[in-house]
């Protein structure tokens, strides 16, 4: 997977993960099953202070506790810096994991009041602010959800994983 950024953050297509349309240009295709793009660490992938990620999803069904995206640890120790999960396959719901470094995830929060649009291309944003605590979430340029977190993330050398965690594809 080519970085478009110039910054030389190419992705590694593992399992069978493959192209196809998209809502703009090309998507990558995950089956949800051990599909995933493994990203290299890189030090300007640790996201400090304010930030944002978004992405284009089509979602064709959902099995609880996927992720979407992730910094993650290896062995399952819960020390991963951030994940984007799904969570609750009935009334799917994106759910935010990250860590201050502490060994365990010293934020997790679900979004609630709306579901994970299953079956068609949707914009979705999370934002963080380091300052105030304060994350939101955001469906086609609407916010769907907010909520607070404690704590700073912390970091260290895991690849950015897409569709995947790194101690459990």
């Amino acid at each position: 997977v080519t970085d478009s950024t110039g910054l030389g953050h190419t992705g590694t297509l593992t399992n069978g993960a493959t192209y196809g349309a998209g809502q703009v240009n090309q998507a990558l295709l995950l089956d949800g099953t051990n599909d995933y793009v493994a990203v290299a660490h890189a030090a300007d992938l640790n996201l400090t202070g304010n930030m944002s990620v978004d992405f284009f999803a089509n979602h064709a069904s959902v099995t609880d506790g996927r992720v979407v995206l992730s910094k993650d640890d290896p062995g399952g120790t819960n020390q991963a810096p951030f994940q984007l999960k799904i969570t609750n396959p009935g009334t799917p719901r994106y759910q935010w994991y990250h860590n201050g470094g502490a060994g365990t995830f010293s934020s997790v929060f679900t979004f609630t009041g709306y579901a994970v649009p299953l079956n068609t291309w949707h914009h979705v944003a999370y934002t963080f602010s380091d300052a105030s605590d304060f994350q939101a979430l955001y469906i086609d340029g609407a916010l769907v959800a907010t909520g607070t977190v404690t704590k700073t993330i912390g970091y260290d050398s895991r690849p950015f994983m897409i569709g995947a965690q790194y101690d459990n594809n």
